[in-house]
């Protein structure tokens, strides 16, 4: 049986950033009395800057418990169900709206009772709104599904969470004020009703359906917003702005912070630091050149703290700041700009308050990542006050508008990968991800940049990074850590660059490679000429030769890859001289192989004694580096050594020199 309502879905325009919107009309219960008051027209009481009142990204844990830790409210009404009735979703049936790829809540047909019936109840936190607020969150089935899911969205004007409290139903207009509302199928679709009146007011989502097995299949809900009407009545005149920020080891890039300021400010940095500049601490600017961006500290006003502009700052002291100043004057629709130059920018929040990154790309039609530093580079979602990020400024905008929410309750940024044909690498130092780069291929893909491509942040202080190299790129700046390209016929190859300092723990975690089952996929590092099948390996031990190492990733049929590895791979036998020569107590040795084969490198003294066999074992084409410490062999003497190598009919015998 299928259901007995259909119900059309109203498609609009929308300022928001996948278009399409579910307009919805109030109806009370008590009198089937409907409002016009009550239909949102875009434009009107809501746009893309709307303050946000209330905000769920669904995009942590959302199992029974996890829901209800954020004071969510379940109803099992059914009764049965050999699921949950609301659960964490699975990206194996489709992904997030926004944020990670299971961040949003799910129900399906598998919660119905031993009658078939689903009777699914989501109740909002308690939630005090105005009239005229607009009630928004996205929803979605999976991709052609064969069954028709559909909901019901309520209101409890009296803040009860007993199902006899929701006493107002929204219906949709254009199909006879019916209160069931179809899921859609494919792609996330974004619901909006109006707040009928002001109160302490509770939502409800019902998922209801009966002979389960026949009409329903899985729901999303994902983003749930109250977007305010009043805008920035509650906006503050003054601000007291109290932060203190320490530093790790001043000898460390790695402990360098960037850091702005809220509030209309405008004072030197140096206001905020104790001791001299240059002694006792460093600050940069970011003038967003490809090269030579970090102009040093100076008594300009290029160093003064102004709204939206960071720095890198490194102390041996605290940065303190204690006192008031007056907040940044709002535009008509409750947000500020904030300058941009070119390229790379240190921005901070102008606001006294968080504010989410989604809700910022959404008021300047972006697309870029928003980077915060902690030792490595992460992506944010939320600008969160006296912190500065990186942000690149891909369309050279004069400003970036900021708009002023009066609850920072943000969690998540929209995905904008339309594909899935995407392979992942991690750096992983000592069982913690520390950076990552995403390499995948499209049909929509240029191989210029375009929206599925992202920049990587400039790695001066970072102490380990992953990015990709396009040298390819008409751009000055050429580093990303997201590099889509089209679909490819032979092949694609693609520069990576690795920054890390601690060889002995560095691993790389490979993702993805099951989706070219068709495709070789190989890492081929250009300082040792080692290859590596990334078909076959998940997990990679680094052989680091120094703190930054340059590989190539080869993917494609295997012709293509064959004839690039052999143009990168060394083609013949080579045993180079120690250095440093003279040493003491440790020496390098280097050496080179075209082949697979069984390696020797024995030491000997001048009677032609063995002293030490540092390799004896099978080694895959590639340049290597290996150490001869003598401190480590008793009663070594100063004097002339020789060391030999054997390899398949190759040998080779050189002369140190060690001295005590």
């Amino acid at each position: 049986m299928k259901l007995q309502f259909r119900i059309i879905l109203i498609l609009v325009i929308s300022v928001l950033v996948y278009n399409t919107a579910l307009i919805a009309q109030v109806n009370k219960l008590s009198n089937l009395q409907y409002s016009a008051d009550c239909q949102i027209t875009l434009g009107d009481k809501f746009n893309s800057t709307s303050t946000v009142v209330f905000e769920d990204g669904m995009n942590g844990d959302n199992s029974i418990t996890g829901l209800q830790s954020r004071n969510w409210v379940i109803i099992n009404q059914d009764g049965g169900g050999e699921s949950d009735p609301w659960f964490t979703g699975n990206d194996a049936v489709f992904n997030a709206y926004e944020g990670p790829s299971t961040g949003f809540a799910a129900s399906n047909f598998s919660g119905a009772n031993s009658s078939s019936t689903v009777n699914h109840w989501l109740i909002s936190p308690l939630l005090n709104l105005n009239e005229n607020d607009t009630l928004s969150f996205w929803l979605r089935a999976p991709d052609s599904s064969q069954f028709d899911d559909s909901i019901s969205i309520y209101l409890a004007l009296d803040g009860g969470t007993a199902i006899s409290s929701f006493s107002i139903n929204y219906v949709n207009a254009s199909d006879n004020n019916n209160p069931r509302w179809l899921v859609p199928k494919n792609n996330w679709m974004n619901w909006r009703g109006v707040i009928p009146q002001s109160g302490n007011i509770r939502f409800a989502i019902q998922y209801y359906l009966f002979d389960a097995d026949l009409n329903g299949d899985y729901i999303g809900l994902d983003l749930f917003q109250i977007l305010g009407a009043g805008g920035g009545s509650n906006y503050p005149q003054n601000i007291t702005l109290s932060n203190t920020q320490s530093f790790g080891d001043p000898a460390n890039s790695a402990s360098f912070k960037m850091i702005g300021l809220p509030g209309n400010i405008n004072a030197s940095i140096s206001q905020y630091l104790s001791g001299s500049s240059g002694t006792d601490w460093v600050a940069y600017y970011d003038n967003g050149a490809a090269q030579d961006y970090l102009t040093a500290f100076n008594s300009t006003s290029t160093f003064n703290f102004s709204p939206g502009k960071g720095f890198w700052i490194l102390s041996k002291n605290n940065f303190n700041i204690n006192q008031q100043v007056s907040t940044v004057p709002l535009a008509g629709d409750n947000s500020y700009s904030i300058p941009l130059h070119s390229g790379w920018n240190i921005i901070s929040n102008p606001f006294e308050i968080n504010v989410s990154w989604a809700s910022i790309r959404a008021a300047n039609t972006i697309t870029e990542n928003l980077h915060s530093f902690n030792g490595s580079y992460s992506q944010a979602s939320v600008l969160v006050p006296y912190q500065g990020y990186y942000y690149f400024n891909t369309g050279n905008a004069p400003t970036l508008k900021i708009p002023y929410t009066q609850t920072g309750l943000f969690k998540g940024t929209p995905q904008n990968k339309s594909s899935k044909n995407n392979l992942e690498i991690a750096l992983n130092i000592s069982g913690q991800i520390k950076s990552k780069i995403e390499i995948g291929f499209d049909d929509s893909a240029e191989k210029v940049y375009d929206a599925l491509d992202k920049f990587a942040p400039p790695y001066d202080f970072a102490e380990h990074s992953i990015i990709i190299e396009n040298k390819n790129y008409d751009k000055d700046y050429k580093n990303l850590i997201s590099d889509y390209r089209p679909a490819f016929e032979d092949g694609e190859v693609y520069d990576i660059i690795i920054k890390t300092s601690e060889s002995e723990n560095a691993h790389l975690n490979i993702s993805g490679c099951d989706k070219f089952k068709e495709s070789n996929v190989i890492l081929f590092n250009t300082d040792n000429s080692i290859v590596i099948d990334l078909n076959q390996r998940e997990n990679i031990k680094l052989e680091q030769v120094g703190k930054i190492n340059e590989y190539k990733l080869v993917i494609g049929n295997d012709e293509f890859v064959k004839n690039i590895s052999s143009e990168l791979q060394p083609t013949e036998f080579s045993l180079s001289q120690n250095f440093p020569n003279p040493f003491n107590p440790e020496t390098i040795i280097e050496f080179t192989i075209p082949k697979k084969t069984d390696v020797k490198i024995i030491v000997y003294n001048l009677l032609g004694s063995e002293i030490a066999k540092i390799i004896n074992e099978e080694k895959n084409p590639g340049n290597y580096r290996i150490s001869f410490n003598a401190s480590e062999y008793d009663a070594l003497s100063s004097g002339v050594y020789f060391y030999s190598i054997q390899a398949d009919e190759y040998s080779s015998v050189k002369k140190m020199i060690y001295l005590k």
